[in-house]
């Protein structure tokens, strides 16, 4: 029995030390995802790739003034158009639409001619 009760009193003390590192891992990973700890752990890195994207949207801007020129002069033509889209379209319908009026004929050809020369 004496046996036992030594077994026993290991087993605890395993048991006991088992908790207490699982405890440990449990604090760390909690302390790992505390919004405190991710803030600063994501904020700087985030925080330097934004200014790097910034400074590098500059340079690219500085050096591509025509391009951006065109492109924004594009947009606001495009706009222009979308807004004034349906009179456009009016007026492309009433120019290209059949004409349903007759067309007038002058009522004498003869009259009309040029008789300053007799035919021989």
């Amino acid at each position: 029995m004496n046996n036992l009760k030594k077994r026993l009193a290991q087993d605890k003390i395993l048991r006991d030390e088992a908790r207490d590192l699982i405890t440990a891992d449990i604090a760390h990973a909690k302390a790992l995802v505390a919004p405190a700890n991710l803030r600063e752990r994501t904020v700087p890195p985030t925080e330097d790739k934004a200014k790097q994207l910034l400074h590098g949207t500059r340079d690219s801007a500085l050096n591509h003034k025509g391009t951006i020129a065109a492109v924004a002069g594009a947009a606001i033509s495009a706009g222009i158009l979308w807004i004034v889209r349906e009179p456009l379209m009016e007026l492309i319908e009433q120019l290209t639409a059949p004409n349903d009026a007759p067309e007038t004929e002058p009522e004498n050809i003869e009259d009309t001619a040029d008789h300053s020369e007799d035919p021989i």
